[in-house]
């Protein structure tokens, strides 16, 4: 099957484009041949990227002309968009077989994910939480869970881990990752939400896997 794959590019390292490093190849290795739209993170022409051909993005057209013209170069079977489902109008989509592996945020299903979903071909998430919620929601999802490098993420030690970052064994750890950008992560919620927590667990502590301004981000 001809596949495009539609997103951040593999080689930024973000939470998309990690996951597209991770499942490209692995598609590519199941015989299909598969193909990039680096809707961020490249511009201009395409490359290679590990034998697969990576179409650029363009800021100055809107992102739907440019899946159009990417697939049909491609002649792709199906495409499939990584990330926010909200973020496609499925009218963009319209021609394609458009399969949205995409993210649940709440409970029930938010009526900005109902929407376009409801138009696509199949809906792809990535857990049994969000495979459930879409079923409540008369949405038959296919569960596709996030592709992990296990050469670099595998489990390890626990008390090992927390001496080495100063957490004592006896307290509740509450782990967040996010880029501290805007408002759209809800930091400053996620803080008082934990402040809260934290009036009646004190023993909890709060990590942040976030930028803390040095690398030019506007950190707040």
């Amino acid at each position: 099957m001809r596949l495009l794959l539609t997103g951040t590019a593999p080689w930024v390292p973000t939470g998309y484009g990690s996951q597209i490093a991770a499942l490209a190849p692995r598609l590519k290795a199941l015989g299909h041949d598969v193909a990039l739209v680096a809707t961020y993170g490249l511009y201009g022409g395409p490359i290679r990227w590990h034998g697969l051909t990576v179409y650029p993005g363009d800021h100055r057209r809107p992102v739907a002309e440019i899946i159009q013209g990417h697939a049909a170069h491609h002649q792709a079977d199906a495409v499939i968009t990584i990330g926010d489902v909200f973020m496609t109008d499925p009218d963009d989509m319209a021609g394609l077989r458009w399969c949205p592996m995409f993210p649940v945020h709440g409970e029930p299903l938010s009526p900005l994910i109902q929407a376009p979903v409801r138009s696509a071909f199949q809906p792809l998430v990535y857990s049994d939480w969000a495979h459930r919620l879409c079923q409540d929601a008369g949405i038959e999802a296919v569960m596709l869970g996030h592709g992990v490098d296990t050469a670099i993420f595998q489990p390890g030690d626990r008390a090992t881990a927390r001496a080495v970052m100063g957490i004592p064994e006896d307290h509740f750890l509450v782990v967040m990752v996010a880029f501290n950008r805007g408002d759209r992560k809800c930091l400053v919620d996620n803080l008082v939400g934990f402040q809260i927590f934290q009036q009646t667990y004190p023993d909890a502590e709060l990590y942040l896997h976030t930028a803390d301004g040095s690398d030019g981000a506007d950190a707040q």
